[in-house]
């Protein structure tokens, strides 16, 4: 399968965060715009139109952001999302990795959180758990595909939280 287009899904514990990832000509993928906020009990209509946006409105390919300006994106992000920092995303956040492959697929892939420090920090795939709808499904299946995403996903904080 190959991803041609990707998004990424936030649960906080009064927020839906959806925001593109864009490719960079250098071949991975950065967090960028748009990004569309959401109250936490959004319709799955409206989470699946969020999606549906990031994806469509995201740029095919830009040019990677130098290490040393990565900050300030995440930090114009973050404000976007309505966060004083990116810190609400790498401590609290519940997050799905959506996938749009070349086929007509979007995978829903659920994620761990590994904390803010140590060997495991950060998000990680959690494949195994990944649910599948086609690209053109209707708002409300997707959007239900990534609420289930979200629920499978884990972080301890949103955990305590809900």
């Amino acid at each position: 399968m190959s991803v041609h287009r990707m998004a990424s899904a936030y649960e906080f514990a009064d927020r839906l965060i959806v925001l593109a990832d864009h490719r960079t000509d250098a071949g991975f993928w950065q967090a960028g715009e748009p990004v569309i906020r959401l109250p936490k009990a959004a319709t799955e209509d409206a989470l699946g139109n969020a999606v549906r946006r990031a994806l469509s409105e995201a740029p095919s390919v830009v040019p990677a952001t130098h290490w040393k300006e990565h900050a300030r994106v995440r930090a114009t992000l973050a404000q976007a999302a309505g966060f004083r920092s990116w810190a609400p995303f790498d401590r609290s956040a519940r997050m799905c990795s959506l996938q749009e492959s070349d086929s007509g697929v979007l995978a829903v892939v659920p994620m761990r959180h590994g904390g803010t420090r140590g060997p495991d920090k950060g998000f990680h795939e959690c494949p195994e758990l990944t649910i599948s709808v086609a690209s053109d499904a209707s708002l409300s299946a997707i959007g239900a595909a990534i609420r289930r995403g979200l629920t499978l996903s884990h972080s301890p904080s949103v955990a305590e939280a809900t």
